[in-house]
């Protein structure tokens, strides 16, 4: 049988005078060499030209632009440098944007399709789009729920024996309650959603210590509503749900603060959503607009800070003699993405809120020992994709032993 495949390279003399190919046409002051030429210097300059004019890299995708390389990373710095060259490139976003547009439209590429060929977004029904993180950790968990389950547990006694009270709440991911828009296949489905199931019969059947269940909440509504309660093109909950997450805050810090008039409907509403980002064409979507009005509560923007290394943001409130009531002692918020985008909707009941990045929280237990030591009420909250999967760094062993030496210490020096 004669192999047809064989690509072997013939010796170089293996042509004839009569069988060598002709020639190859020169490009040199032909209209291709131009065009190539123009092209080239456009690639090369364009980005330069428009520094110059002021144009500066725009975040593009679901993270902040790289920041700038400095000499004391020694050989590290030259993949950084890469990386923080690649994201300031002025006009990124349009190419970005470019590229995308030919891949989809043109070569039919799914969303978010990566040089190695893996999308960072699910593309689901009706131009709904849905993180494909979600369904990746929910399939590759790195430590047991059971494990996180104690950590959690651990957590809650550590914070109540500085004589804080203490909340724990858990954002169900947008694929776990937006079910319907999702595909009917999909890489990873089989085993996230029996992941997913086995999550949260756990947590309805042994929940941690101060534990608040939003997915039944979060379930319930988009039962009564009929209509989607996560936005369609983020991977975030809409307004609505944000206003119940607020609920359970106000209600955790002092039962009776939040009243069911508190929280009214404005009309659609539209933002930029961050799924979109992945896309490379950055698009907004359509969502019901809920705000919380409260009788004489005026909040104020957010005050950039620090706490030892740890950066925060203090959100305060005021409230007029005759309006709302506040609780108006220290409260502390060790949260996600969630609670930042629901943050005009929490605001309002508290007049001070210290609220902090739960991923930026267990670089330094020493200052997070001292924030919960200075604050009355404890609200820790994590996103089903990083709790259920063992991904949340504060609900391990390593970060808690750290936290309690760092109690008990602080608490030993205290007069």
């Amino acid at each position: 049988m004669t192999d047809t495949a064989r690509t072997e390279p013939m010796a170089p003399d293996s042509l004839g005078a009569q069988d060598r190919p002709p020639p190859r046409r020169r490009l040199r002051g032909s209209p291709l060499r131009i065009v190539v030429l123009v092209l080239a210097a456009g690639f090369f300059c364009l980005p330069g030209v428009g520094y110059l004019l002021g144009v500066r890299a725009q975040q593009i995708e679901n993270r902040p632009l790289t920041t700038r390389p400095t000499a004391s990373e020694g050989w590290k710095i030259f993949p950084h440098l890469n990386a923080w060259t690649s994201d300031h490139l002025p006009f990124r976003d349009k190419a970005v944007r470019l590229n995308a547009d030919v891949d989809q439209g043109l070569f039919g590429a799914p969303p978010g399709q990566g040089t190695n060929g893996r999308s960072e977004v699910i593309s689901g029904k009706d131009g709904w789009l849905f993180f494909t993180q979600d369904v990746d950790w929910a399939c590759a968990p790195q430590q047991p729920t059971a494990s996180t389950l104690r950590a959690a547990d651990r957590l809650a006694k550590m914070v109540r024996a500085t004589g804080a009270n203490y909340a724990l709440f858990v954002p169900p991911d947008k694929t776990s309650i937006e079910t319907a828009e999702l595909p009917s296949r999909y890489p990873g489905k089989a085993c996230s959603t029996a992941a997913k199931r086995d999550f949260w019969a756990q947590m309805a059947s042994n929940p941690p210590d101060g534990y608040t269940d939003l997915y039944q909440r979060l379930q319930q509504l988009r039962a009564s509503r009929g209509a989607p309660i996560y936005r369609s093109k983020d991977s975030h909950w809409a307004p609505e749900s944000a206003g119940i997450y607020a609920q359970e805050l106000a209600d955790a810090a002092r039962r009776g603060l939040w009243q069911p008039q508190d929280l009214v409907p404005t009309g659609p509403q539209r933002a930029l959503g961050d799924l979109t980002r992945f896309t490379g064409i950055p698009g907004d979507n359509t969502f019901d607009g809920y705000a919380t009005r409260r009788p004489g509560v005026t909040s104020f923007p957010y005050e950039p800070g620090k706490v030892g290394t740890i950066g925060i943001a203090t959100l305060r409130s005021s409230s007029a003699p005759a309006g709302a009531p506040l609780y108006t002692d220290q409260a502390l918020l060790l949260g996600d993405s969630f609670s930042g985008i629901s943050e005009p909707q929490w605001t309002p009941y508290f007049s001070k809120l210290v609220s902090v990045s739960i991923n930026a929280a267990p670089k330094d237990p020493k200052d997070v020992a001292t924030m919960i030591l200075s604050s009355k009420v404890v609200f820790v909250e994590s996103v089903e994709r990083a709790f259920a999967t063992g991904r949340a760094p504060l609900f391990t062993d390593a970060f808690l032993d750290k936290l309690q030496v760092e109690l008990d210490k602080q608490r030993a020096a205290r007069p």
